[in-house]
């Protein structure tokens, strides 16, 4: 589940080290980054094609109209597509679900937390499997600048605790606890089943 709040008043944020930078959404094809560039040129969005390493999933880079990075993703995955009807995007291009997100950190320094919470390392990403649908997160080299809890738009308020990405640094010592994790970051609850 992705949610989006808006907070007009907020300044804009600059994601640092340990923070997501981008969501990845799938696609089928290599045909449809095509068809998606080929869409992006005729609306005059400036996006970006990766092609630079074949060992990896090809992509393009967007930015959407409020400022969020946003990956088109061909996505290897076996879950069943969530499409949306969408009457000027054929069918074999429209959005196929979330692949996951990408942030700048490092695989190594979050797998300790990362496989706590359920994730399992598969190559150079983690992966979440759930009962129906997997989720995937990626990684970026890390910027060298600092969190400074927020988001990489202007809609995101600072917070007053640590960044949401560091909430993994925070929920460490349920480890030894064993108790049923409760996480409290300002007036939103995230709770997590207990093993």
């Amino acid at each position: 589940m992705v949610t989006f709040l808006e907070f007009n008043e907020a300044p804009a944020g600059v994601p640092g080290d340990g923070d997501i930078h981008r969501l990845i959404l799938r696609v089928a094809s290599y045909d449809s980054l095509e068809f998606w560039m080929d869409r992006f040129i005729a609306n005059d969005v400036f996006s970006e094609l990766l092609r630079l390493d074949p060992t990896q999933p090809q992509s393009i880079v967007f930015h959407d109209p409020e400022g969020h990075e946003v990956e088109l993703m061909v996505s290897d995955t076996k879950d069943a597509p969530l499409v949306a009807d969408a009457d000027d995007i054929p069918a074999e291009h429209r959005i196929r679900g979330i692949e996951g997100a990408r942030s700048y950190t490092t695989i190594e320094s979050m797998l300790p937390y990362a496989e706590y919470m359920g994730f399992r390392r598969d190559g150079d990403r983690l992966v979440f499997d759930g009962q129906e649908r997997s989720g995937r997160w990626y990684f970026s080299e890390p910027t060298g600048r600092p969190s400074n809890g927020r988001s990489t738009t202007r809609s995101s308020p600072k917070p007053k605790s640590p960044s949401m990405n560091n909430c993994l640094l925070e929920c460490r010592p349920f480890q030894e606890s064993k108790q049923r994790p409760l996480h409290r970051r300002h007036r939103y609850q995230t709770i997590r089943p207990a093993r």
